[in-house]
């Protein structure tokens, strides 16, 4: 179901569970915990 089509919301974003705001970079590090992923890309 996408949202915008079923007209629950007018923009992506606004859906609570969108992970629009993590792909636009309005709402960075949600998505994921940035640290964590860090840890284990950047490992030695």
């Amino acid at each position: 179901m996408n949202p915008v089509r079923a007209r629950l919301v007018e923009k992506a974003g606004e859906w609570e569970y969108s992970s629009a705001k993590n792909y636009s970079g309005s709402d960075p590090g949600s998505l994921i915990n940035v640290e964590v992923a860090k840890s284990y890309l950047f490992t030695g």
